[in-house]
Formats: C-alpha cells, sequence, structure tokens
C-alpha cells in the first residue's frame, strides 16, 4: 500500500505541474504577444498549427557501488504497511564508487540505502515556447547547489532551448 501511495503522490504532482504548466505553453488568448488566438482568429501570428511536443526522463540520482546500483535489491523500499520494519535501516554500503557521499545530515559520509532516490524530468515545447520541470527525491537546495546543476544541464540542452 505505501508504495502505491508514493507512485500516486508522484502521479499527482507531475499531474498539478502540467496544470500549470501548460497553460503557459498555451497560443491563445488576448493579451500574449505572438499568440494566434486560435486557428483562423484575426492578429497575432497565423502562421499555422504549431506542434505540441513533450518528454520525460527519470533517473536514479544514488551513486554507485561496482559499477551500477544492484544493491537496490535488497534495499526494503516501501513495501505493504503489512510488511514495513521501522527498524530497518536498509542496506549498508561500505564504499561507493564516487568516494565518500556527504548527505548533509551532520555526518560526513553516508553508508545506509533505504530506497532508491530519482530524478525526473518533463520537457514541453509548443512553437518558440518551452517550459521544463525538474522534480527530484531531495530537499535543501543551496544556490551555489543550483549554480552547479544549471552550469551541468546548460551544455547539455539544445542551443535553441
Amino acid at each position: 500500500m505505501q508504495g502505491e501511495v508514493v507512485v500516486l503522490m508522484r502521479t499527482m504532482c507531475m499531474v498539478l505541474a502540467l496544470v500549470g504548466v501548460l497553460p503557459a505553453c498555451s497560443s491563445s488568448g488576448g493579451s500574449g504577444s505572438g499568440g494566434s488566438g486560435g486557428s483562423g482568429g484575426s492578429g497575432g501570428d497565423n502562421s499555422g498549427p504549431k506542434t505540441f511536443m513533450a518528454g520525460a526522463a527519470s533517473r536514479s540520482v544514488l551513486p554507485t557501488v561496482d559499477e551500477a546500483r544492484d544493491y537496490l535489491d535488497d534495499a526494503p523500499g516501501w513495501p505493504p504497511r503489512d510488511e514495513i520494519d521501522p527498524d530497518d535501516p536498509g542496506v549498508f554500503i561500505a564504499a561507493w564508487d564516487q568516494g565518500e557521499v556527504d548527505v548533509g545530515n551532520g555526518r560526513d559520509d553516508s553508508a545506509w540505502v533505504h530506497d532508491d532516490l530519482r530524478t525526473t524530468a518533463l520537457a514541453l515545447s509548443l512553437g518558440e515556447q518551452r517550459a521544463m520541470i525538474i522534480m527530484a527525491d531531495t530537499y535543501s537546495y543551496f544556490g551555489g547547489d543550483i549554480a552547479v546543476m544549471l552550469e551541468r544541464v546548460r551544455p547539455l540542452l539544445p542551443d535553441d532551448w
């Protein structure tokens, strides 16, 4: 049941995000510049229908052990409520491929994995209008962290984004 709740919550977040972003990609309406106002309307750019495109991706952000994340097979994750063991910290990881991983909780390294942590991205475009939503199963991003993420992401995007 708990795993179903997590999936439901993620789905609801994506639906709410879409409800908030799709109007921003809309070309209908009166006051926006460059909007077509629909097909055959007067004013604006009536060069024809625009193509709506969407793309999504998701991946684990956890470090690797022996170049893989096979240790997640033994992690408890979110089992049904009657199978949850509140005393189970997860799988012990003696060493990551990437070295010590600072978890920001007052300890200088991480050693236990309870469940996967993922990042998910949704990119939308309608004509020249573009929007991206990136969600992560993590918290507490500081300005410096965000600047580094943007530095790493920007070169991976097409030039016209």
